[in-house]
């Protein structure tokens, strides 16, 4: 899943980001691969499924938190400078969400 963070004002740029299967998973009640295999069975119920899963996720990523970021790119390709231009708030993730902890 891709999406774009930005700070706690939403008056700052936007970055995209990569959230993995791990910083996801609480919010479905199954895997990638269960859920492919519930598509192909009925795809309405899959579609309810995933929705849920969705709304869940995102009313949770929209509190305010502490996330922790890696670079999806090695140095040398990060800095090159030929096309494709990497915009940080592009269409194409440049980090990915590994950890999130939630401030109380």
């Amino acid at each position: 899943m891709v999406c774009q963070v930005t700070g706690n004002n939403e008056t700052t740029r936007k970055i995209t980001c990569k959230i993995p299967d791990e910083v996801m998973r609480p919010y479905f009640p199954c895997s990638a691969i269960e859920m492919r295999k519930k598509v192909k069975a009925d795809r309405s119920k899959a579609n309810k499924i995933a929705g849920e899963g969705a709304e869940n996720a995102l009313s949770d990523l929209k509190r305010l938190s502490t996330c922790y970021m890696r670079l999806l790119y090695s140095g040398e390709d990060f800095f090159k400078d030929t096309p494709p231009k990497k915009e940080i708030d592009g269409p194409n993730a440049l980090l990915e969400i590994f950890k999130r902890i939630e401030l109380t």
